[in-house]
């Protein structure tokens, strides 16, 4: 996986436009929020398409946001059965970190290929485990420190967010060949 290339390529994506994705985030934030998290996963990946509009030269608009909203309902019952998972596993912490990093990219087999919450969970572990599942750990473990840290400076999230999101979906790309 090239980490560096695509850390790169997001900070660049994010320079290049940073008030949009800094409103962004804050509309992510307050819905998320307003919603109880029911939004959260489709604001997240709204925010990554945002990344690809930038990069692919196109300014990106905030309708990016709201891309996935038809399948709102289900990436909240997928986001939601991960973070229980996760959750519970981290009582005990290894299985928690690792279900997080076999599952990181179950919402976007979802959002992009269709995939139920099943498969989706499936061919995310399937992905990680044929890229690096000790690499994806580390990841999951450094995005929850910058998230943790941007949440922590209270308007560094609005920096933090976007720049984890674009990271990701980034990443899925790359796992996906694309």
């Amino acid at each position: 996986m090239k980490i560096q290339e695509n850390a790169a390529k997001t900070i660049v994506m994010f320079f290049k436009y940073p008030w949009v994705f800094i409103f962004g985030a804050l509309i992510s934030v307050i819905l998320s929020g307003a919603t109880l998290g029911i939004l959260a996963p489709c604001l997240w990946l709204g925010m990554g398409e945002m990344f690809r509009m930038a990069r692919d030269g196109k300014k990106p608009t905030y309708d990016a946001l709201f891309v996935h909203l038809d399948k709102a309902i289900m990436l909240a019952v997928l986001g939601f059965i991960l973070a229980v998972s996760a959750g519970i596993g981290m009582v005990l912490i290894v299985p928690g970190i690792m279900i997080a990093a076999l599952w990181m990219y179950s919402g976007y087999y979802m959002a992009y290929k269709g995939t139920g919450i099943m498969d989706s969970f499936k061919l995310s572990s399937a992905a990680v485990n044929k890229n690096n599942l000790m690499t994806h750990i580390m990841l999951i473990i450094g995005l929850w420190l910058i998230m943790a840290v941007g949440a922590q400076l209270v308007i560094g999230i609005f920096v933090a967010y976007p720049l984890c999101a674009g990271f990701m979906m980034f990443l899925f790309e790359e796992v996906e060949g694309k």
